[in-house]
């Protein structure tokens, strides 16, 4: 396997369904104090589950963690937790404008019964800073699963972190022999394998370039997409890669 993507900084949900992990939670949030969200994602960031396992055959180290915890933040997320003016006027427009910008949903068919107004969350006026998302079990799903799923989310997402829930997601308990996700679609019939993680058997066909999926990598194009970037003064120990446009 040829691989060029930094796996220990890309977050294991962006590269993979967890089809190993058959029970799951996503738990919409808040964030009501900065200083304090800050200071809990810090503490968050060890038990977050990364992209290493890919690059390790089936069954050999590092592996997939029992219980798999990935995070994402929408644009007033970032936003909300202070994320440098520079680099969040570098994100896509759809990403900051979001899917219940009037034009956008209307283009996207999400009006009459599916306007966001009608949405059980997301909906227009609804303070939605990020999405905590949570993958444990093994083989077929069991009641324990949601219970140490739901626990976690409890544990983390309170006041004193700074961070509130705000909607709770539950999902179908996925089928390891009936191959359904946790929205209980069929899974595994349709996904193409970024660049640097095609294997032998799939690299002349269904595969697409990294920056695709991931921003700061080269698009089909062979250019970098859209992506947000930050000054030198918001990176003053210099870990960043330095921008090439």
């Amino acid at each position: 396997m040829s691989n060029h993507l930094e796996l220990d900084q890309i977050q294991g949900l962006i590269l993979s369904g967890y089809g190993e992990r058959p029970s799951a939670g996503y738990a919409m949030f808040e964030v009501v104090n900065v200083t304090l969200a800050r200071k809990w994602l810090f503490n968050l960031l060890p038990s977050l589950q990364f992209s290493e396992y890919r690059a390790s055959p089936r069954g050999e180290a590092p592996y997939l963690n029992s219980l798999c915890t990935n995070i994402a933040f929408t644009h007033s997320g970032f936003e909300a937790m202070g994320l440098d003016r520079a680099a969040l006027v570098g994100f896509s427009h759809a990403f900051q404008e979001g899917s219940t910008e009037p034009s956008r949903a209307r283009r996207l068919g999400d009006d009459g019964d599916s306007a966001p107004e009608s949405w059980a969350w997301g909906y227009p006026g609804q303070v939605l800073h990020g999405v905590l998302a949570v993958f444990n079990g093994q083989d077929d799903a069991i009641s324990d699963d949601d219970v140490r799923i739901r626990s976690f989310i409890d544990g983390n997402l309170i006041v004193e972190n700074g961070v509130r829930l705000v909607h709770f997601l539950p999902t179908t308990p996925s089928h390891r022999t009936l191959r359904k996700e946790h929205f209980g679609f069929r899974d595994g019939i349709a996904n193409p394998s970024l660049t640097s993680l095609a294997t032998k058997d799939n690299k002349m066909v269904d595969t697409v370039a990294d920056g695709e999926f991931i921003l700061g990598y080269p698009n089909g194009y062979g250019r970098l997409p859209v992506s947000p970037e930050v000054s030198n003064a918001a990176d003053p120990q210099d870990i960043l890669p330095r921008s090439l446009l």
